[in-house]
């Protein structure tokens, strides 16, 4: 709802703010207008205050609206790509919508561009006829939508309501998308912190059986974290201990080694032998 209005006076322009604030939640929204005096141009922006304890998203919203009451209107816009930029596209105005959007994040200007113009006498000519030009200044994903025919703005508050389920509908698709990636995620984190638990038995079964000196085999994942840096690494240690003090050589240890890496099929393997 509305709340207030300020005019700031600047050297050559003159800023109208229209502060309007949520029925409901502690948001504030800035509707932003700065005239120039010496040009033909009006600056439009929305400033977006968030007063609750904790961030919000933003999922759409829009930077300014445009009404144009007018009969013969014709619009001008570009597209493009690399080495054949700038395509001009020239259209009279019929009832229904255009859109011009782009998705492209901080490239949105490689292939629609954000910059449209409206003749208003008709077909655009170089020498003659009224127009209002129109350019988004935003780094980001973007939507031109522009809707003609009678009770258009009705129709624009519908189409704007259905857009905003169908971004919500969309929104909770990546949630759920999002949540369940996260939650493979998390079990295949744990199911390689808990699967020596099960194999560390019948692995020790099998090792006795080869080595009768050893007596004990634990099995785990470790992270080892380097002291002046802030890489670490995961790794299986295995524990090996034995009936007797100096029960394998050197070389009997590295088949040992070996054994086990090729029986955990662990890329990162330590083994301790005791």
């Amino acid at each position: 709802r509305y709340t207030d209005t300020k005019v700031v006076a600047e050297p050559k322009a003159t800023v109208t703010i229209v502060r309007m604030q949520d029925k409901v939640y502690p948001v504030v929204v800035n509707i932003c207008y700065r005239a120039y005096s010496d040009v033909d141009i009006i600056e439009t922006w929305t400033e977006i205050e968030n007063y609750e304890k904790r961030p919000i998203t933003l999922n759409r919203f829009a930077s300014a609206m445009l009404p144009i009451r007018r009969g013969d209107v014709w619009m001008t816009r570009f597209h493009g790509a690399w080495g054949n930029e700038a395509r001009l596209v020239e259209h009279p105005l019929q009832r229904g919508f255009v859109t011009v959007k782009n998705k492209n994040g901080v490239r949105n200007s490689q292939t629609e561009h954000a910059e449209v113009m409206f003749s208003l006498d008709g077909k655009p000519a170089e020498n003659h006829g009224r127009t209002i030009g129109a350019a988004l200044c935003y780094t980001g994903n973007y939507r031109l939508q522009v809707i003609q025919g009678s009770q258009s703005d009705s129709v624009m508050l519908l189409n704007n309501k259905l857009l905003s389920m169908r971004s919500n509908a969309d929104n909770y698709t990546t949630l759920l998308r999002e949540e369940s990636e996260k939650k493979s995620r998390l079990q295949a984190e744990l199911q390689q912190y808990t699967r020596f638990k099960s194999l560390s038995p019948a692995v020790a079964k099998e090792m006795k059986a080869l080595y009768p000196a050893v007596s004990t085999l634990s099995l785990s994942v470790a992270n080892e974290a380097v002291a002046d840096s802030t890489s670490s690494r995961n790794y299986v240690l295995a524990v090996v201990r034995t009936r007797r003090r100096s029960a394998f050589n050197e070389q009997e240890r590295i088949k040992i080694r070996q054994w086990l890496s090729a029986r955990l099929q662990a890329d990162s393997l330590e083994v301790i032998i005791q």
